[in-house]
């Protein structure tokens, strides 16, 4: 089956969108927490704005990078060519194992030739 690689670009989108989205539930709780103070509010409110940007950014780094390996793995392109891939992993291990399976015999008709001439001449 087709594993997902992801680069080091993806996974700093997704921590970005983790953060992003930590950092915004922290500072709305803390604007509701402390609405009567007003600068932690305004900190919070600032913080809440700044978080944005990182959530945007991560999206675009993360959800680009994903879009196009899931793309290619639903593609017809991808199936039809693992089926090729598959098919003729099949066809050379099967004509591997056919090759292997005659050497046997006949390594077992030489041996029993050789312990039949034997036993004739002795």
């Amino acid at each position: 089956m087709y594993k997902f690689t992801f680069s080091t670009r993806f996974y700093l989108g997704v921590v970005f969108i983790i953060i992003s989205l930590i950092l915004g539930k922290a500072t709305t709780a803390l604007f509701f927490i402390y609405y009567q103070d007003p600068f932690l509010r305004w900190v919070s409110l600032a913080v809440y704005v700044l978080s944005w940007p990182l959530l945007f950014l991560g999206i675009w780094w993360a959800g680009r990078e994903y879009y196009s390996q899931f793309k290619k793995y639903t593609s017809y392109q991808y199936y039809h060519q693992s089926l090729q891939r598959g098919t003729k992993k099949v066809y050379h291990k099967t004509k591997e194992l056919g090759l292997q399976a005659r050497e046997k015999v006949r390594q077992k008709i030489h041996e029993k030739r050789l312990t039949h001439w034997n036993k004739k001449s002795s």
